[in-house]
């Protein structure tokens, strides 16, 4: 999951129309972070009608021009039900799906629910964008659409099956974009991205059909085999890059047999090559 090497997605002209009154939402470069709040009587599948086609990728070193928006993360919203389908609306969930090529859409979906007994269902906290994230959109990966996005996630555990033990609702905890099993032979080999049991979060049925992390809530299977507890003095945003971006430049490091005293040279200083040049120091 090489996502975008010194790249940040980011608008380089007027921010876009949001129609969206279910999901009021802000971009900020500096703290990369999309903050979502929600009014309390939410209507259903809202339009956030520009999308990627008015995303430019820049070097993260060189992004100039309007610093307040920029499409890095979302942060799962805070939100109190009310009203009078609030036991029906309680199964709903706002998420941000791919819906056509160049387009997405911040929807009403199906909350997820456990359906085997190693799942757990987590309520997400803090989510990011990858560079795969723009690919897909821009039709790169060859994916169909529509499906919800993201796979990059922080989250708290809000139900866990019954096969499992080590992991608790109110838990903390991280994960990885692709889930494995720990069983398989492939996984037994220590190559869990050919797990055979597997899938990638927000890549749709041809990746094992997980809805994706740009959402309030999701299904997070093989639960003990693939989510790490945080601890209470690591914060979210710290947390956030160990599922993805900081595990890869640790294992670019790592497969490079990097020794003390090596001379390295990383191209591309975005998120993942700094992690990468982090890991080179260890």
């Amino acid at each position: 999951f090489l996502c975008g090497l010194g790249l940040l997605a980011w608008l380089h002209e007027d921010p876009p129309d949001i129609d969206c009154d279910s999901a009021n939402i802000t971009w900020d470069i500096h703290t990369h972070c999309v903050s979502t709040q929600r009014p309390q009587a939410p209507d259903t599948s809202r339009r956030l009608s520009k999308s990627f086609e008015h995303i430019s990728l820049m070097n993260a070193g060189s992004a100039t021009g309007n610093a307040s928006w920029c499409m890095t993360a979302q942060r799962g919203p805070s939100y109190t039900w009310g009203g009078v389908n609030q036991e029906k609306e309680r199964l709903r969930m706002k998420s941000l799906v791919w819906t056509k090529l160049g387009e997405v859409e911040v929807q009403d979906i199906d909350k997820p629910t456990i359906q085997n007994d190693t799942d757990v269902i987590l309520k997400v906290t803090l989510s990011t964008i990858c560079g795969s994230d723009v690919h897909i959109v821009e039709g790169m990966m060859g994916y169909e659409p529509s499906f919800p996005l993201g796979h990059e996630y922080m989250g708290v555990i809000e139900e866990i099956g019954s096969a499992v033990t080590d992991l608790k609702p109110g838990d903390r905890v991280a994960g990885p974009p692709a889930v494995y099993c720990g069983a398989c032979e492939a996984c037994r080999k220590g190559a869990y991205g050919h797990c055979e049991n597997g899938g990638i979060f927000g890549s749709g049925e041809a990746m094992g059909g997980l809805d994706g992390a740009m959402s309030e809530y999701i299904r997070v299977p093989h639960a003990e085999s693939c989510l790490v507890k945080i601890p209470d003095d690591i914060t979210d945003e710290q947390a956030l890059f160990v599922g993805d971006i900081l595990t890869t430049g640790y294992s670019v490091m790592k497969d490079a047999n990097i020794q003390h005293g090596d001379a390295v040279v990383i191209f591309g200083v975005g998120p993942i090559g700094l992690c990468a040049v982090l890991a080179a120091k260890l």
